[in-house]
Protein backbone atom coordinates (compact mmCIF):
# COMPACT_ATOMS: atom_id res chain seq x y z
CA UNK A 1 0.00 0.00 0.00
CA UNK A 2 1.62 3.50 -0.63
CA UNK A 3 2.69 5.47 1.96
CA UNK A 4 1.18 2.67 4.41
CA UNK A 5 1.93 -0.02 6.86
CA UNK A 6 -0.80 -2.33 5.77
CA UNK A 7 -1.30 -4.47 3.02
CA UNK A 8 -4.42 -4.27 0.12
CA UNK A 9 -5.46 -8.07 1.66
CA UNK A 10 -6.17 -6.14 4.83
CA UNK A 11 -7.84 -3.39 3.45
CA UNK A 12 -10.18 -6.37 1.85
CA UNK A 13 -11.10 -7.71 4.85
CA UNK A 14 -15.09 -7.50 5.52
CA UNK A 15 -14.16 -5.72 8.96
CA UNK A 16 -12.81 -2.84 7.16
CA UNK A 17 -15.86 -2.29 4.99
CA UNK A 18 -18.68 0.15 5.83
CA UNK A 19 -20.24 2.92 4.15
CA UNK A 20 -17.28 3.41 2.69
CA UNK A 21 -14.34 1.78 0.91
CA UNK A 22 -11.07 1.21 3.47
CA UNK A 23 -9.21 2.20 0.03
CA UNK A 24 -9.51 4.44 -3.15
CA UNK A 25 -7.62 3.82 -6.63
CA UNK A 26 -5.12 7.07 -7.09
CA UNK A 27 -3.48 8.81 -9.42
CA UNK A 28 0.02 9.37 -8.60
CA UNK A 29 -0.43 12.45 -10.65
CA UNK A 30 -3.56 13.89 -10.02
CA UNK A 31 -5.88 14.44 -13.03
CA UNK A 32 -6.41 18.22 -11.75
CA UNK A 33 -2.84 18.27 -11.43
CA UNK A 34 -2.46 17.34 -14.74
CA UNK A 35 -4.50 19.85 -15.95
CA UNK A 36 -2.06 22.60 -14.90
CA UNK A 37 0.61 21.18 -16.64
CA UNK A 38 1.66 21.39 -20.32
CA UNK A 39 -0.20 17.97 -20.84
CA UNK A 40 -3.64 19.43 -20.66
CA UNK A 41 -5.33 15.98 -20.73
CA UNK A 42 -6.99 13.96 -18.03
CA UNK A 43 -7.18 10.29 -19.62
CA UNK A 44 -4.67 8.29 -17.77
CA UNK A 45 -2.07 5.64 -17.99
CA UNK A 46 -2.37 2.35 -16.42
CA UNK A 47 1.14 2.94 -14.64
CA UNK A 48 -0.33 6.02 -13.00
CA UNK A 49 -2.42 4.43 -11.15
CA UNK A 50 -1.89 3.31 -7.35
CA UNK A 51 -3.96 1.79 -4.18
CA UNK A 52 -4.09 3.95 -1.49
CA UNK A 53 -6.42 3.92 1.90
CA UNK A 54 -8.93 6.13 1.99
CA UNK A 55 -7.84 8.67 4.06
CA UNK A 56 -4.63 8.75 2.34
CA UNK A 57 -6.26 9.86 -0.69
CA UNK A 58 -8.06 12.39 1.07
CA UNK A 59 -5.10 13.87 2.60
CA UNK A 60 -3.38 13.94 -1.03
CA UNK A 61 -6.26 14.97 -2.98
CA UNK A 62 -5.35 17.08 -5.86
CA UNK A 63 -1.83 17.85 -4.63
CA UNK A 64 1.56 18.39 -6.92
CA UNK A 65 3.92 15.00 -6.34
CA UNK A 66 6.35 17.12 -5.15
CA UNK A 67 4.56 18.02 -2.34
CA UNK A 68 2.46 14.80 -1.10
CA UNK A 69 5.96 12.64 -1.13
CA UNK A 70 7.89 15.36 1.08
CA UNK A 71 4.84 15.02 3.10
CA UNK A 72 5.35 11.53 3.28
CA UNK A 73 8.94 11.64 3.24
CA UNK A 74 9.26 13.74 6.44
CA UNK A 75 6.55 11.60 8.49
CA UNK A 76 7.96 8.29 7.45
CA UNK A 77 11.63 8.97 6.72
CA UNK A 78 13.97 7.80 3.80
CA UNK A 79 13.70 4.34 4.06
CA UNK A 80 9.83 3.33 4.68
CA UNK A 81 9.68 5.84 1.06
CA UNK A 82 12.17 3.88 -0.55
CA UNK A 83 10.59 0.27 0.78
CA UNK A 84 7.30 1.40 -0.47
CA UNK A 85 8.35 2.65 -3.44
CA UNK A 86 9.79 -0.39 -4.65
CA UNK A 87 7.10 -2.86 -3.19
CA UNK A 88 4.75 -0.34 -5.86
CA UNK A 89 7.12 -0.68 -8.36
CA UNK A 90 7.67 3.23 -8.17
CA UNK A 91 10.71 4.49 -9.37
CA UNK A 92 12.41 6.08 -6.54
CA UNK A 93 12.06 10.33 -6.73
CA UNK A 94 8.96 10.36 -9.19
CA UNK A 95 7.74 13.16 -7.10
CA UNK A 96 10.46 15.36 -8.67
CA UNK A 97 9.92 13.73 -11.92
CA UNK A 98 7.87 14.65 -15.28
CA UNK A 99 4.82 12.88 -15.77
CA UNK A 100 5.89 11.51 -19.04
CA UNK A 101 9.64 10.27 -17.53
CA UNK A 102 7.60 8.55 -14.44
CA UNK A 103 5.26 6.98 -17.20
CA UNK A 104 8.17 5.40 -19.01
CA UNK A 105 9.98 4.65 -15.79
CA UNK A 106 7.51 2.99 -14.12
CA UNK A 107 6.39 0.55 -16.88
CA UNK A 108 9.90 -1.19 -16.46
CA UNK A 109 9.24 -2.30 -12.35
CA UNK A 110 5.45 -3.34 -13.58
CA UNK A 111 6.55 -5.46 -15.67
CA UNK A 112 9.57 -6.97 -13.56
CA UNK A 113 6.82 -7.32 -10.85
CA UNK A 114 4.40 -8.95 -13.09
CA UNK A 115 6.83 -11.31 -14.63
CA UNK A 116 8.19 -12.11 -11.21
CA UNK A 117 4.91 -13.05 -10.23
CA UNK A 118 3.68 -14.96 -13.06
CA UNK A 119 6.86 -17.31 -12.94
CA UNK A 120 5.73 -18.15 -9.34
CA UNK A 121 2.44 -19.76 -10.66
Amino acid sequence: MLFGTGTIAQLLLPASGGTKKAYDKHRLFPTNFLKGEPYGHTKGSRANFMCVDYQKNIYISDDDPRVYVKKFKDALGDEACRFTCEENAIPLGFGEMDYLDFLKERRVPMSKVIKDSFSRL
